[in-house]
């Protein structure tokens, strides 16, 4: 019987996240991820102890910017580094710090990116109903119908930050201009231009204290 593939590396961008992030990167080394990035955007000095305690993990990496730079810029630093170690993985998985993503989600995700052929981008997606934040549902119905009109692309989640990037499309995403949290629509779009199929896994709906510890705002960042 063949041995599934390695999992692939996660990537954490992380502006002064909560505590959940200690907990969420004990979690994925416990279920066998081997190289976790966490990309530090300008926290300051004050999440100093947070970010060092993720250290302990041997499987972890840890890159800052002095400043923030937007989930764009955090994002396209994590994968530039990753590239540069050139280790043979099918791609990168992309989670937020901020609780929205559980460990097993997330390990699903990266099994469907590693047993891919490299051509497709796996979205985790959310399901909208009751008990999701208005605004949020309101910030999706947005950027989903935008994405139907610019692009022909019909998704139930087009803002979730669970995703398996393959690498054949992680490089192209280093020329984008965007920084922020549009980066991540650009990441659909070009998806969509070079070819590349995008797979919907179905992940839990999760908000913390009504997603207070996101710094995304769902219709300001969405228009």
């Amino acid at each position: 019987m063949r041995a599934p593939p390695p999992l692939p590396p996660v990537l954490i961008p992380a502006y002064r996240p909560a505590e959940v992030l200690a907990r969420l990167v004990a979690d994925l080394t416990a279920r066998g991820f081997s190289r976790i990035l966490v990309v530090d955007d300008g926290s300051g000095p004050a999440f100093d102890p947070l970010f060092q305690s993720l250290l302990r993990h041997p499987q972890v990496t840890l890159l800052r910017h002095e400043a923030n730079r937007g989930k764009g810029e955090a994002l396209k630093t994590g994968i530039q580094h990753l590239l540069e170690s050139d280790s043979g993985d099918a791609g990168a998985v992309t989670a937020d710090a901020d609780g929205q993503h559980l460990p097993e989600d997330i390990e699903r995700v990266a099994r469907r990116l590693a047993d891919s052929d490299g051509s497709t981008l796996v979205l985790g997606c959310r399901r909208f109903g009751d008990g999701v934040p208005l605004r949020s549902r309101l910030g999706n119905l947005i950027t989903a119908a935008a994405m139907r009109w610019i692009a022909g692309l019909r998704l139930g989640d087009t803002q979730t930050g669970l995703r398996g990037i393959p690498w054949s499309l992680a490089a192209g995403l280093l020329r984008t201009k965007t920084s922020g949290y549009e980066f991540e629509l650009d990441m659909l779009l070009m998806a969509k231009h070079e070819g590349f199929a995008v797979s919907e896994t179905p992940i839990s709906t999760v908000y913390l204290d009504d997603n207070r510890g996101s710094h995304f705002n769902p219709l300001r960042d969405s228009m």
